[in-house]
């Protein structure tokens, strides 16, 4: 029997090469998707509708966690899409539907757009855009939340193909983390 190779943090973590098994990818990105979720889905939006029925705005504390916010997400951006490629691997699927776990990069610039049109008008009031940002958050979690449960599920094609071996055969879960 050969001899398992050694699981690697850094290239679960950041390359695209390769493939990762079901379990492997529901343990890490589940944790993560909880944490986005209770961040930027109920805590921000909790804190800001109890302010906005404040007389006065906090717009420091508001800056610091829309900042905060946005250090997460670019934090675990790059990761949950290097670890769905290697999971779309796995399943024998190109890479480019992962890049939907990208597309809070383009609207960035516009998220901090509409934050320094509060900082120049001095309150927090709702724009166009800030609604527009705001449906398409929601859009876009909900469509990566689809992509995490399906891929969670898609069953891994046994043999080895041209992304690498059957990540069944070469890892157990002593080795994910």
């Amino acid at each position: 029997m050969a001899a398992k190779p050694p699981f690697k943090f850094w290239s679960f973590l950041f390359s695209l090469r390769g493939r990762v098994s079901r379990r492997a990818y529901a343990l890490f990105e589940l944790p993560a998707t909880a944490l986005l979720l209770l961040v930027g889905q109920v805590a921000i939006p909790a804190i800001m509708m109890a302010m906005a029925n404040r007389a006065h705005t906090d717009l420091a504390l508001i800056n610091l966690l829309m900042g905060l916010s946005t250090v997460l997400n670019f934090a675990l951006m790059w990761p949950r899409f290097a670890v769905l490629v290697k999971r779309m691997h796995d399943a024998g699927l190109p890479w480019f539907c992962a890049a939907t776990l990208l597309l809070p990069l383009a609207l960035a610039p516009l998220a901090y757009f509409d934050g320094m049109q509060v900082v120049r008008s001095g309150y927090y009031h709702p724009t166009a855009l800030t609604y527009a940002l705001g449906v398409a958050n929601i859009g876009l979690f909900w469509l990566n939340l689809a992509l995490i449960i399906g891929f969670s599920f898609i069953p891994t094609r046994s043999a080895g193909h041209r992304y690498g071996p059957d990540p069944r055969r070469t890892q157990t879960a002593s080795d994910i983390f």
